[in-house]
């Protein structure tokens, strides 16, 4: 398959890098916040990184993160939370919190946040194809590339034929790649050696990798062949141990006195131009303030008699409503009296009597006329035989009196009616009379208190104008009184009278002083060998140009495609050296092929992506580096594995016939499973219970810190690696146990080593949800994560398994071969 354009490749991985962007801002993946309290400035204390000058300040952070001293982030201020400081993390205590940090522009207020967080890599990455991406020239150009030769190579020391056969391809090649396993030797003698060599052919080397601990072991390879410390820079945030071995190979101190003078004279000068711009600020601002002075002047004269007006109309519409108010009162108690009166004539009462008296007689004349119709239908034999007509008589004459007594006394209610109604109904009308004018003057009452309402709401409002002009008077009162002070200093040390000319011969100095800076700056032209991590050059390519005659990539495997494009700018031989059946480079997202095509694919699959280009889905299948133009060399003596160990490794892994000439050993301690109510999947409490005792076991307290082995716990997955943090402060409370032993995901431990490394399997199929997967060298992402594991470690590695399990698992694998030959049955 024939090699794409440059543009076409460029499109495509801005095309992966954008969408990459987009999902990490999406699923706010890719950052670790953590807040930062007591955040305050280190004077004199500001690093030069990349090429520009970073202010160092120091705050606490909760303890016990892992937080790498060599991590890139951001600081977000609590008082201004829309804005992100790019920083470096140069220091961290674990046990304390204490953080010390580099930052590109000054961090205001005390508390904030720091975000460990990679996503600004990644924006970067995609500003510089946006901005160079068209410089990239076709990787055919490789092959007419300056090859740098052997020109009578003589190796510090006695190399093996495979590493001398690796110089010779970097040396003879445009486009190199030197794989072997760990320990063969790639850095340690490849690298350097062709470093030292190019170094003496007064060639110009550039050694990169993805982390800062990987570029500080490239350089201390190459230091320690003998190349000469002046001879070297290194861009970036070195560790701590390279910093004391090597403070002048470091950036921020190669320059920083000579810098600092001449920053310090521009500024000086600065400052004067400054002043003199600040006087004709002053100048225009005073005029300004004078002008408002006298505007709010008539503001406040015409607010001030707006006042008087409304008050003199509230106090009018106080006495109207007084005035009304005593007549509603004086109608009201009339009303009374009137009510009163007629309330004592008793007409309701009266009317009521006459009503049941004339109800009383309607029912005695009907009484007593139905019992006449008896008496009259009464025949013989009842008048003769029976007493019925002498009772009904009797009734007769009792009704006939009764309704004299009813007839009498409602006479007697009639005429008492006769002479009150007409006093009653005159009573009633002058009662509906005075309501009626209650009414009336209750509506003219409310018109008045509406008046008043309205009327001290504009007093109300007048007064706030009145008060609110007085402020803003008094205000520009003190600005002006500050700006002619302001003025009339400035006017005392540069006086305004031939300014221009001042100006001018300022200016001037101030190029020729940047003209000096830039000269410091490009005294890294003059060095020999430059080391930086892969971001620190697209960062550092951004501002400034670099020239390089040889670039090697440390641990090229772990980069990613994206950030090994840039390098092709430089127009000269690339070396890459690594591993690429270790883990990939760290992506966020890998189940997206636009994505992982150039975030996932290590940057040995140049040719790969030179080729496919925007064919993201085939690029992400490609399994091993197609190598038409590239030299490929391979190391198969490694001098840190054991041969049991290197014979393990080489029939499940590598199947090149790896030979193991080192010591490392390996210890495999069988964790029959237990399962707990509340186990989260992944996780293991028999493994995590066997680390914590081995640990224990072999601690000795009385020992120095610097005396015990380096060790670190590696584990596949997150959720094992929280239970046995958990359980070693459980075990260890603030011991130094807990500060000395590292507990990691596999996949962070990358590019760093241990002199211990305790793995725990955590995969059994003993367990609900542990089946195995990543601990499982017959998949693919299994035997890469062992893989890694195993490198990690320099002198010893015991692995924490099920071994019974593992014994009768198939297919064959690499915990499987160690089940059965380390812990037979």
């Amino acid at each position: 398959m024939p090699f794409l354009p440059p543009r076409d490749v460029v499109n495509a991985v801005v095309k992966s890098t954008e969408r990459y962007l987009e999902h990490l801002r999406r699923e706010k993946r890719g950052e670790d916040k953590h807040p930062a309290e007591r955040v305050l400035p280190k004077k004199g204390e500001d690093s030069y990184f990349e090429g520009s000058r970073w202010r160092v300040y120091c705050c606490t952070l909760p303890s016990h993160l892992d937080v790498r001293s060599d991590s890139s982030a951001t600081f977000v201020s609590h008082m201004a939370p829309g804005e992100q400081i790019e920083i470096r993390i140069l220091d961290y205590d674990r046990r304390s919190g204490n953080l010390t940090f580099a930052a590109r522009q000054e961090v205001p207020g005390e508390t904030g946040d720091i975000v460990i967080d990679f996503r600004w890599l990644v924006q970067r990455c995609l500003e510089w194809f946006q901005n160079r991406g068209a410089s990239i020239p076709a990787l055919t150009a490789i092959q007419g590339w300056a090859i740098l030769g052997l020109n009578s190579f003589a190796p510090e020391r006695v190399l093996s034929d495979m590493q001398n056969e690796a110089v010779h391809a970097i040396l003879t090649s445009g486009l190199s790649y030197v794989w072997g396993p760990p320990g063969t030797g790639k850095t340690q003698w490849v690298l350097a050696e062709v470093a030292c060599h190019c170094v003496k052919q007064r060639k110009k080397v550039l050694v990169l990798a993805s982390t800062n601990l990987a570029v500080d072991n490239a350089l201390m390879a190459i230091l320690h062949c003998g190349v000469e410390k002046e001879k070297v820079a290194r861009i970036g945030i070195p560790s701590e141990d390279f910093i004391h071995a090597y403070p002048e190979c470091c950036e921020q101190r190669a320059f920083e006195h000579e810098i600092r003078q001449v920053e310090s004279q521009i500024k000086t000068r600065k400052e004067k131009i400054a002043s003199h711009q600040r006087a004709r600020e002053l100048q225009e601002q005073i005029v300004q303030e004078a002008l408002a002075l006298e505007e709010n002047q008539r503001l406040m004269s015409k607010s001030q008699a707006d006042l008087a007006s409304a008050e003199d109309g509230l106090q009018n519409c106080h006495v109207a409503a007084t005035q009304a108010q005593a007549q509603f009162d004086l109608l009201q108690d009339q009303v009374v009296t009137q009510t009163r009166e007629i309330e004592d004539l008793g007409f309701p009462e009266l009317v009521s009597d006459i009503q049941a008296l004339e109800a009383d007689q309607t029912r005695t004349i009907k009484k007593a006329e139905k019992v006449r119709e008896e008496l009259r239908n009464l025949g013989l034999l009842s008048r003769l035989f029976t007493g019925r007509e002498k009772r009904l008589l009797a009734t007769i004459a009792s009704d006939h009196e009764h309704l004299q007594s009813v007839e009498a006394t409602l006479n007697g209610k009639r005429k008492r009616y006769d002479e009150i109604s007409p006093k009653f109904n005159a009573l009633k009308e002058e009662i509906a009379r005075l309501h009626r004018s209650l009414e009336n003057k209750g509506r003219e009452i409310a018109a008045i208190r509406d008046e008043v309402f309205g009327v001290d709401l504009r007093c109300r409002e007048f007064k706030v104008a009145v008060d609110n002009t007085h402020e803003v008077m008094r205000r520009i009162n003190e600005r002006l009184h500050e700006r002619k002070n302001e003025f009339s200093g400035i006017e005392e040390c540069y006086p305004a009278q031939n300014a221009e000319a001042y100006i001018a011969k300022w200016n001037a100095e101030i190029k020729e002083l940047l003209a000096r800076l830039a000269r410091f700056r490009q005294d890294l032209a003059l060095k020999s060998l430059i080391g930086m991590t892969l971001d620190g050059f697209i960062g550092f390519t951004q501002q400034m140009g670099i020239k390089a005659d040889l670039v090697l990539i440390d641990e090229a495997p772990y980069a990613p495609l994206a950030k090994v494009l840039p390098l092709l700018t430089l127009h000269c031989p690339i070396a890459m050296l690594g591993d690429h059946l270790q883990l990939p480079p760290i992506c966020e997202f890998e189940n997206d092929p636009i994505i992982s095509a150039y975030w996932a694919k290590p940057a040995v699959f140049l040719e790969d992506a030179s080729r496919l280009g925007a064919d993201y889905e085939g690029l992400e299948k490609v399994d091993a580096p197609q190598c038409e133009l590239t030299q490929r060399c391979t190391l198969k003596d490694s001098y840190r594995f054991g041969e049991s160990l290197a014979s393990l490794l080489d029939r499940h892994i590598y199947r090149i016939g790896l030979r193991g000439l080192g010591e490392t050993t390996i210890t495999c301690i069988d964790c029959p499973p237990k399962d707990r109510p509340g186990r989260d999947k992944r996780q293991n409490d028999a493994e995590a219970d066997a680390i914590i005792d081995y640990i224990e076991a072999r601690w000795s307290p009385d020992e120095k810190q610097k005396e015990h082995p380096t060790i670190a716990i590696l584990t596949p997955y997150k959720n094992q690696v929280q239970l046995i943090r958990s359980k070693l402060r459980e075990r260890f409370g603030n011991s130094e146990i807990l500060y000395h032993v590292q507990v990691l995901n596999t996949h962070k431990a990358q590019g760093r080593e241990w002199d211990w490394v305790l793995f725990s399997a955590s995969d059994t199929g003993n367990l609900p949800g542990n089946n195995p997967y990543f601990s499982d060298s017959a998949n693919r992402p299994g035997k890469r994560v062992l893989n890694t594991t195993i490198s990690r470690t320099r002198n010893q590695l015991v692995v924490f398994l099920d071994a019974e399990y593992w014994r009768r698992r198939r297919p064959d694998s690499i915990l499987k071969e160690l089940a059965l030959k380390m812990m037979p049955k």
